[in-house]
């Protein structure tokens, strides 16, 4: 089967001529390795030389441990080097070497005018106890999440309601109903490519579940975390409570752990992108709330699995929770993670999403007949913001 383009591939390609290494970072199974082979695809076309490992493979896993120079031995067994004909190369799976950072620094360092770098990594590999700032200069990251709602289309092979989109409340009544149809799938079961790609729910739910108990267990175990049940049951609490302020000291005493180890799990799950913490946004305001972040997931089928509820959107309890996730991961496919905050006071006015350096406001409703407006308070004090109110099903296509 051809491998589906990605949006973020352009991007990629735009940094082949130049000298830092490409890093592709991002959960297991999110299709980092299926975007080397359409990068692989691309060089090829162009006549570009290159070389492939993966270290899933022990043979090569172990001669690089030993020393980079042996992936210089094992160019050279393939490829002249010089200085006017840069060989590529690809290397998958870069967290399972013992030292990622500085065999890369020395391939870097020694042949940056012969050699250009390509790999990917699991989440595991940016955790700070293999990704060191010895790479400072010498890299660009590009990180790679599960689809976005238009990449979902196009996985669907729903180029009709791609092209719909921009004014879908004008498309047939039959497109319509399936566009529904597809906004609610992609809420349910989420993004990752392979859930995408079944057709089946049964098999959807166990990918998930294989997702969740085995390639993110990998992580967990890779990283020397304690308490695994624990760290589930607090997944299943963020899940549950998702857009919520989180209190550590509470979430400490409910799991009956310390706050500092809380702490952890909590950067750990940022960190291994399952998913983003949203601090709130703040000037001067003395009844602003100042301390509390809240959690979202960056894969709603993930969420989804940790609750145990694979209903439909309008069936559910959580509906609300369901629609503000939903709004969180089009705005963070969107604009950077770290932009994206939110505004809440003490006596309880709030925005749900503060999109900081752009300057927009954003408040998500899940039913379009319960009209709101923007605090006034937020609007007084911040002129310069532009503000709006987004409702479920209807506003979707102004992020495309």
């Amino acid at each position: 089967m051809a491998l589906l383009k990605r949006k973020i591939l352009p991007a990629i390609l735009e940094y082949l001529p130049k000298e830092q290494i490409i890093f592709l970072i991002g959960p297991r199974q999110v299709g980092k390795t299926s975007i080397l082979k359409l990068i692989q695809a691309e060089i090829v076309n162009k006549k570009i030389e290159f070389l492939s490992f993966n270290l899933e493979d022990k043979d090569h896993l172990d001669e690089f441990n030993e020393s980079p120079k042996n992936l210089i031995k094992a160019i050279k067994e393939n490829y002249s080097l010089s200085n006017t004909n840069k060989i590529i190369v690809f290397i998958d799976e870069i967290q399972y070497l013992k030292d990622p950072s500085n065999f890369l620094k020395y391939i870097y360092d020694e042949y940056k005018d012969q050699i250009k770098l390509i790999v990917s990594g699991s989440s595991s590999f940016y955790l700070d106890s293999k990704f060191r700032d010895s790479l400072s200069g010498r890299k660009i990251i590009f990180e790679i999440k599960s689809l976005d709602f238009e990449e979902f289309l196009n996985f669907r092979n729903q180029i009709k309601i791609l092209k719909a989109l921009d004014n879908i409340n004008q498309a047939t009544k039959a497109t319509q109903d399936q566009y529904h149809d597809l906004v609610n799938e992609f809420m349910v079961y989420g993004g990752y490519p392979a859930v995408v790609l079944e057709n089946k729910p049964e098999i959807k739910k166990q990918l998930l579940a294989d997702y969740v108990n085995s390639y993110l267990k990998k992580d967990i175990l890779e990283n020397n975390i304690k308490h695994l049940d624990k760290l589930y049951k607090l997944m299943a609490l963020l899940a549950r409570y998702t857009g919520s302020l989180i209190n550590k000291n509470e979430l400490a005493t409910t799991l009956s752990l310390s706050a500092s180890t809380v702490d952890d799990y909590l950067l750990f799950l940022n960190k291994t992108f399952i998913i983003s913490m949203a601090k709130p946004f703040y000037k001067n305001l003395r009844k602003e709330l100042t301390k509390m972040p809240k959690a979202f997931f960056l894969d709603l089928g993930i969420r989804n699995y940790l609750i145990g509820d694979f209903n439909s959107p309008e069936l559910r309890n959580d509906k609300g929770e369901l629609w503000e996730n939903f709004y969180f991961k089009l705005i963070s496919d969107k604009y950077p993670k770290e932009d994206i905050k939110f505004w809440r006071t003490q006596d309880e006015q709030e925005i749900d999403f503060v999109i900081e350096r752009q300057k927009i406001a954003i408040e998500i409703k899940s039913n379009p007949l319960r009209r709101t407006k923007i605090p006034k308070l937020f609007q007084e004090a911040y002129p310069e913001f532009t503000t709006d109110v987004l409702y479920g099903m209807i506003d979707i296509a102004r992020f495309f």
